[in-house]
């Protein structure tokens, strides 16, 4: 006989969401294509994608790709600036959340055209003429 009986309770947990990115590049600009994968343990069914941008947290690809087993996706297929932000999915009640990914859509850098001067003119009365290659 125990002199101190022992209590506990037991209660089914939560299940678990992992979000990934799968993109090509390290960096993504726009027009590239971008998928985000919710994998929840026990299924996905019911689970969304959800933004925080700008101070408001908003729904993200309304019609995901039909879930597959225990993950579900969310492809963008031509990111702009405006899809930047923090993402995750969320079960349907939002009790249940994921990990968070910050996504960032990036200004390509473009190299500026070297330019070299091949040598000029000077002529009184006449305007400065150079040559450039």
């Amino acid at each position: 006989m125990c002199p101190n009986p022992i209590l506990f309770s037991v209660s089914e947990g939560h299940p678990q969401a992992v979000l990934t990115l799968q993109s090509a590049w390290a960096q993504i600009f726009p027009g590239e294509t971008v998928t985000l994968s919710c994998e929840v343990e026990g299924g996905s069914a019911d689970w969304r994608f959800k933004q925080y941008r700008k101070g408001q947290e908003q729904a993200v690809c309304q019609k995901p790709s039909p879930s597959m087993g225990n993950s579900v996706g969310c492809t963008i297929s031509t990111p702009q600036y405006n899809h930047s932000g923090v993402y995750w999915c969320e079960s349907a009640s939002g009790q249940e959340r994921s990990n968070t990914i910050n996504l960032t859509v990036s200004t390509p850098l473009v190299p500026a055209p070297l330019i070299r001067c091949l040598g000029g003119d000077v002529r009184p009365g006449r305007e400065w003429t150079q040559y450039y290659e």
